[in-house]
């Protein structure tokens, strides 16, 4: 297992790449892209970094930088999130797209709108 506060705090940034998977999937020609990621490529990665039992960190509200860091990935996720759906919705209604083409869009958003729903619930315990 990776282990280390730094590689675990620098994980989280790793979420916000999912709203940007139906995009980037449609830029490089592969719509099926977002669901094959998820399904596939995460659970081999979690296969090989393993599970993490490492202890919560110590000191972290100490810890300025980190928590500001911490705060702000809700945040930046909310705003790409969104960013994500205008261009989907934008996407879906100026391009010809086949019925797969179409159901690869909805899969992807639906992805990256599952990971937004626990990352709205930790902005409603944000002031």
């Amino acid at each position: 297992m990776i282990s280390g506060a730094n590689v675990k705090v620098a994980g989280y940034a790793l979420a916000i790449s999912m709203p940007m998977l139906a995009p980037v999937a449609f830029a490089t020609g592969l719509p099926w892209l977002a669901p094959i990621v998820v399904f596939g490529l995460f659970p081999i990665l979690s296969l090989a970094i393993g599970e993490d039992r490492s202890l919560p960190l110590v000191g972290l509200r100490r810890d300025l930088e980190r928590m500001t860091y911490l705060n702000a990935l809700p945040r930046l996720y909310g705003y790409v999130w969104i960013i994500c759906m205008i261009w989907a919705a934008s996407y879906a209604a100026l391009t010809d797209l086949t019925a797969g083409e179409f159901a690869a869009l909805t899969v992807g958003v639906g992805l990256a709108s599952a990971v937004a729903i626990p990352t709205a619930h930790e902005l409603l315990h944000r002031r």
